[in-house]
């Protein structure tokens, strides 16, 4: 299995995505049959290994139990895979995906179990901006710098964008990510309180952004201030009342 797949499994289980990417995800599952067949396996051992952790949160405790739940789901299959009488090859081939699926989960649950971090949400996704004026150049360097995660590169031809555009509320959000990402919180914070401040139809991103800007600052209780603005009908609304639970 790739990685990614093992990220979009574990979001579609804990539901964390939105509904476009859960009608994404669910017409994968329908039309790739691989993919599907590596669903299931994860969500098997997801809920063996859940099941078999119950709420041990030491990291001591998680390190020992780790161990012995990988011990006793090997058993298990190997146990299994004797009356079938397969090949070796295929049972170690077996065990070597089921020792990666578990070290993976593993993490996820010590994750859920730890504080959460700014890294466990910032994922932007690729951006496209709509720009008015003669600034197409800069633009696609713009969205290439930030789509490559450079965001120190972003953050300049964005500003470059806005001496000619300097009411774009979309080129400002994305570059107060980008300054985010530096750790250049101040900039950043002023423009998104000033974005999400007025009628804006970045409001809600602006809102969310400046929250993962303090929760990366390690101000929680700022954060949680700020995710308890977000309105219901936002995209960000759900993200945000797990991360409030988690913090609170």
């Amino acid at each position: 299995m790739k990685e990614e797949n093992y990220i979009a499994f574990e979001n579609y289980i804990s539901k964390s995505l939105s509904d476009k990417e859960v009608l994404a995800f669910e017409e994968k599952l329908s039309s790739d049959s691989e993919f599907r067949k590596d669903f299931e396996t994860y969500k098997e051992l997801s809920e063996f290994l859940e099941h078999s952790y119950g709420e041990a949160k030491a990291s001591k405790d998680f390190e020992t139990n780790l161990k012995a739940i990988s011990n006793t789901y090997f058993n298990k299959q190997e146990h299994q895979a004797q009356p079938l009488k397969k090949s070796k090859r295929f049972k170690i081939s077996q065990l070597a995906i089921a020792a990666t699926v578990i070290v993976f989960l593993g993490l996820f649950i010590f994750n859920r179990f730890s504080a959460p971090g700014y890294e466990d949400y910032s994922d932007y996704g690729v951006i496209s901006l709509s720009v008015r004026g003669n600034v197409e150049d800069v633009v696609i360097k713009a969205q290439k710098a930030f789509n490559e995660k450079n965001y120190k590169d972003a953050e300049v031809y964005l500003s470059e964008i806005l001496k000619t555009d300097s009411d774009n509320d979309e080129v400002k959000l994305y570059r107060a990510i980008s300054q985010i990402e530096q750790d250049k919180f101040e900039e950043a914070d002023t423009v998104l309180k000033q974005i999400f401040s007025g009628k804006s139809a970045y409001k809600n991103e602006a809102l969310w952004y400046a929250a993962l800007s303090k929760l990366k600052q390690e101000d929680t209780k700022a954060c949680v201030a700020l995710l308890k603005g977000l309105s219901e009908d936002t995209i960000y609304y759900e993200k945000a009342q797990k991360l409030i639970d988690k913090l609170d």
